[in-house]
């Protein structure tokens, strides 16, 4: 039986107990290991067979989304071994979000989902805070974070600028550039860089 199954997503490091680990999301598991030794030191049971998005870190709480419809997944740290019924704190059994991550400011989750509508969750409860549609085509860009502004990008090139603000969804700028984008903005400095299928383009950020 042919099955489509994998993880695209990148490893992250932070730290647990005082010590450095790296959780890895991968088909219907989330690991965390020792880094320097490979050493598994726990594991949850939750995820499906299909990831892009990097896992978030808020806290003592790591938040994982699985694509094409897959949940999203969180569990608390602290455990050891199959922490599946001990420590596993939310999950969403649909999640519409496919490739781009989110990011964690404070307690809370920001992220742009496949669909194109942006949310504000809570990271420890996976409560919803608001969602609003950011223009009109899907994503894949990851949500950033840069000078205390959250800027999210869809697939026409339009480029979002928000408040950092879990009550409602407030947009500081829209910025259109017309061409097929799929990828994140990437942050230098003041400098800002957007890659489109045609061109790569370098912006100032506005002081």
């Amino acid at each position: 039986v042919e099955e489509f199954r994998g993880s695209w997503s990148t490893p992250v490091l932070y730290r647990e107990g005082g010590e450095e680990r790296m959780v890895l999301t991968l088909p219907e598991r989330i690991v965390s290991l020792k880094p320097g030794t490979g050493e598994e030191v726990w594991s949850s049971g939750g995820p499906s067979k299909l990831f892009y998005t990097s896992p978030l870190i808020a806290d003592d709480t790591i938040v994982a989304m699985c694509g094409y419809g897959g949940p999203a997944v969180a569990v608390k740290t602290g455990g050891t071994g199959d922490v599946t019924e001990t420590h596993r704190a939310w999950q969403h059994p649909k999640n519409p979000q496919r490739v781009g991550s989110g990011i964690v400011v404070g307690e809370h989750i920001y992220i742009l989902n496949e669909p194109g509508i942006a949310w504000c969750l809570v990271a420890k409860t996976g409560e919803k805070l608001w969602e609003k549609r950011l223009g009109s085509k899907n994503s894949w860009s990851s949500m950033c974070l840069s000078a205390g502004k959250l800027y999210a990008t869809n697939m026409d090139g339009d480029t979002f600028v928000l408040e950092v603000d879990p009550t409602e969804c407030k947009i500081v700028s829209e910025n259109k550039i017309g061409e097929l984008t799929r990828a994140s903005l990437a942050f230098s400095g003041p400098l800002v860089l957007q890659r489109t299928y045609k061109n790569l383009y370098c912006y100032e950020q506005a002081k």
